[in-house]
């Protein structure tokens, strides 16, 4: 029988981090990112198989959780771009 470690709420997420976002130590990691979370609690690095996944991953964390990714100067692309299509559909 399988048992999580630990959960993670969606409510908790402040941003989604590429390696190059303070996470330097994701970069020879593929398909690895950070998880950062709201009220000082840290974040979690985080990996998947692959590019596809990592972006599903993304836009699936980026629309069930509020607020997930701020695009600013030191935003990853991959988190802005998401954002700004989600942004275009919900417009629609």
């Amino acid at each position: 029988m399988t048992q999580p470690v630990d959960n993670l709420y969606l409510k908790d997420i402040e941003a989604l981090h590429e390696w190059n976002e303070g996470h330097e130590e994701l970069e020879s990691i593929p398909h690895a990112f950070a998880v950062a979370f709201k009220d000082g609690q840290g974040s979690w690095s985080m990996f998947t198989d692959s590019e596809d996944e990592k972006v599903n991953l993304f836009v699936t964390l980026t629309i069930t959780s509020s607020d997930v990714h701020h695009c600013d100067e030191r935003s990853s692309f991959l988190g802005c771009y998401i954002t700004q299509q989600i942004s275009k559909l919900v417009e629609q």
